[in-house]
């Protein structure tokens, strides 16, 4: 079985206590193995998940980016965010 790996990176501000750390925004990036980038039902809903998370907790979901073979798609580029 084949799987999907993924990566969310976060963008972060250092607050004013020494050690505290703010999450500001965040991304998603992931690869289908299949080679098309073309998001699927569950990429979508995922990315849907994500972005009502972050506004609960004051995060902004910047992108959801899906690699290919040799393609990408971005979800905000697409205007699907």
């Amino acid at each position: 079985e084949v799987k999907k790996r993924f990566l969310l990176g976060m963008r972060h501000r250092t607050g004013y206590r020494r050690g505290q750390l703010h999450i500001t925004a965040s991304f998603t990036l992931h690869n289908h193995p299949s080679g098309d980038p073309t998001p699927s039902r569950e990429d979508r809903e995922i990315t849907r998940r994500l972005k009502e998370a972050g506004e609960l907790m004051g995060v902004a979901v910047l992108d959801h980016i899906i690699i290919g073979d040799g393609r990408y798609l971005s979800f905000t580029s697409q205007g699907m965010m």
